[in-house]
């Protein structure tokens, strides 16, 4: 053996010296170049060769042969081995021809494993391409069949189309006959003519209208006198209101001697003889509920405010009526057309910010409610009225002692949006009353929650215990806006308004229970839910806290969420941290105020060493997401006071399984510390089922 090694030295130093003897003149400036464009070449054509000989190999015979080599390959290391152990004899030839036999048939498995290898590269390239071209027929379709759909609407609403004169509600072709004059009905046209006698159908309702008009400008002009009438007999009162009041001082001693308390109630009525009508009605309601068998002492009413101011605003109203009474009878009075004059030239001479503290200004009085529940939480909520827009606004604070430090966002920055959709879709944002989108737009105002913060928010709820129903709110009849009594509006939606807002605070009440609860790291789970869950998590919960929305749409993940308007800026955000070994797990959780009747919205990323995996670009995390956002609402609906935590620790249940099996499913490296706890029955298809025992 080593007589052939020499020889192979010498073999391969001729060869080498041959190759210099006949190595061509190159050129300094070209050095290796040629060299290196030759082995690119020979790489390319191999690469070709290889790709060509994958496409047309046959995968069963080339699996079959690979089979057939490796077991020579198993017969040629036997006999390797019992030649080394000296089984047989001990011949180098022997040996030498064993050995390059089986470096063969080594080389020729790798070499069927590469040409697999490429093949299902290019079967799937090819699998690719096809499906790309597959989902591009897809999508064209359904374009062509939005398009045919549009296209139907388009013709069916051409078809329905109605002519205004259709709309009218004219009355039956008989009564027609029977009540029309000779002249408009023309019967010996109209009975054979259909289209003459539809004209005149509309020229006989054209008649009855001019009708009614001139009776609606009689029945005005009597209004006029009658109301005439009403101010001389109001002239009339308000002359022995003075004399009333005379005969209540003369007869003071009297009612002390007697115990009566008439002037004191007089003194206490003050305030409500002064407070606006709105909140007069809605000051009447809630003493009528409160002293009624079902309200207890949980409800107080009060009433607040300036009492001088509020007399002040009103001399200052009656002046302005009397003012424009006086004008309207007295127009040519010199006097006071320059009085008009000077107001007018006041109010134009106001800043623009002036105009809109002005348009906002409320009124000196106010109506306080205190709810109270469980214990020492009570809800206060203060009315105020808007005297320019002529609306309700309210403001509320939640009080609530606590025994321990701790504090909740839901304390400190959701007080004010406690009362938020109490009502479906009454948010409080906009003005209930259309008339003023006219006076936003004079003054340059945007939007009215721009004031919120010193008016507070105008619910649609509040305007109607106060009596104030707007043309969006009230009903509408065949013949108009139906009028409604103010109190009667008061009375029929106070007391359901309070029990929406006792239910409230008793839901806010659990919420703001289990926020504490989160907040010290400790999720409440009811006994007859654990068997949904494993006995064992190796994720553990390490926080819980409040975030703003700034904060929270500054995460790129949580985009899809605001887009669609599944999340906004009234909902109560919050981050909560999972974390296993090197694996960070977070939470960006939203909370509607009406919860539990919405259930939270999870937003989730899961970070492995700087390795961010979300619901916009990983499939796991979506499956994760649906789980957690609609399965589990769907399956803990018994529970949900404790929805969140139930939430939370099915969150930590997924992210044990999306750990323990990234290997298996092929999408990551599985780490060391990962070790599978838990039995998934499958790992491929939704989400991984798990066996808790």
């Amino acid at each position: 053996m080593n007589g052939s090694s020499r020889q192979h030295g010498r073999s391969s130093s001729s060869v080498r010296d041959a190759k210099v003897e006949e190595k061509p003149v190159v050129h300094e400036d070209e050095d290796e170049k040629p060299l290196l464009d030759n082995k690119k070449d020979i790489f390319e054509k191999i690469t070709a060769y290889e790709y060509e000989e994958a496409r047309n190999m046959d995968p069963a015979k080339a699996v079959e042969l690979y089979h057939t080599i490796l077991e020579k390959f198993e017969e040629n290391a036997v006999e390797v081995l019992a030649m080394k152990h000296g089984f047989e004899s001990n011949d180098p030839n022997r040996m030498l021809s064993l050995r390059m036999e089986g470096l063969n048939y080594l080389t020729s498995l790798r070499t069927i494993n590469r040409l697999l290898k490429i093949r299902l590269k290019i079967v799937r390239d090819e699998e690719e391409t096809t499906r790309k071209d597959v989902d591009s027929e897809q999508y064209l379709l359904q374009n062509l069949l939005y398009e045919a759909a549009y296209i139907q609407s388009q013709v069916a609403a051409a078809q329905d189309y109605v002519r205004m004169d259709e709309k009218i509600d004219l009355i039956s072709v008989d009564q027609f006959y029977k009540d029309a004059p000779p002249n408009v009905a023309k019967a010996d046209v109209t009975k054979i003519d259909p289209h003459h006698l539809r004209i005149a159908r509309l020229e006989y309702e054209f008649l009855q209208r001019q009708h009614l008009t001139n009776e609606c400008a009689r029945l005005e002009s009597e209004k006029g006198i009658n109301i005439k009438k009403i101010k001389d007999k109001q002239v009339k009162i308000d002359g022995v209101r003075p004399l009333l009041k005379e005969v209540l001082k003369a007869t003071l001693p009297l009612q002390n001697f007697f115990g009566l308390d008439i002037s004191a109630k007089k003194i206490a009525n003050d305030f409500e003889r002064h407070l606006p009508s709105p909140l007069y009605i809605l000051f009447v309601q809630s003493e009528a509920y409160q002293k009624s068998a079902e309200a207890n002492h949980n409800f107080i009413i009060r009433i607040g405010g300036d009492i001088e101011a509020a007399k002040e605003l009103g001399v200052a109203q009656e002046e302005i009526e009397d003012e424009s009474d006086s004008e309207r009878n007295l127009d040519a009075d010199a006097e006071i057309s320059e009085r008009r004059s000077l107001k007018k030239r006041s109010s134009i001479g106001m800043s623009l910010d002036d105009n809109r503290k002005r348009t906002f200004q409320k009124h000196p009085l106010w109506i306080e409610w205190i709810v109270k529940w469980k214990g020492t939480e009570s809800l206060t909520i203060q009315f105020y009225y808007l005297i320019n827009l002529k609306i309700i606004t309210v403001k509320s604070r939640v009080h609530r002692e606590t025994t321990d430090g701790t504090t909740s966002t839901l304390i400190s920055g959701n007080s004010d949006n406690v009362l938020m959709q109490l009502f479906p879709n009454d948010y409080g944002q906009e003005s209930p009353n259309p008339t003023n989108n006219f006076i936003f737009n004079k003054f340059g105002i945007s939007s009215f929650s721009t004031y919120q913060k010193e008016t507070g928010k105008p619910y649609v709820w509040a305007q109607k215990i106060c009596g104030l129903e707007f043309p969006e709110l009230g009903g509408i009849s065949g013949e108009g806006y139906e009028v409604k009594s103010k109190m009667s509006v008061s009375c029929r939606n106070i007391e359901g308004t309070l029990k929406q807002i006792r239910k409230r605070l008793v839901s806010q009440s659990k919420l703001w229970s289990q926020m504490k609860a989160l907040e010290t790291r400790n999720i409440q789970i009811p006994s007859a839910a654990k068997d949904f869950f494993p006995q064992k998590n190796s994720t553990t919960f390490v926080s819980w806290e409040g975030i703003d929305y700034e904060t929270y749409r500054a995460n790129k993940y949580t985009k899809q969420l605001i887009v669609s308007e599944g999340v906004s800026f009234k909902d109560m955000f919050y981050k909560a941290v999972l974390q296993r070994g090197r694996a960070k797990m977070t939470a960006l959780v939203s909370i509607k105020m009406d919860f539990p009747a919405v259930a939270p919205v999870f937003c989730i990323q899961l970070d492995i060493d700087g390795q961010l995996r979300n619901g916009t670009s990983d499939g796991s995390i979506r499956e994760i997401e649906r789980e957690i956002n609609v399965h589990a609402p769907e399956e803990f609906a018994e529970w949900s006071d404790v929805l969140i935590s139930l939430q939370l620790h099915k969150l930590m249940m997924c992210c044990d399984i999306i750990l323990e099996t990234d290997f298996t499913l092929g999408e990551a490296i599985g780490l060391s510390e990962f070790i599978r706890e838990k039995f998934t029955s499958r790992s491929t298809t939704g989400m991984l089922m798990i066996n808790h025992n």
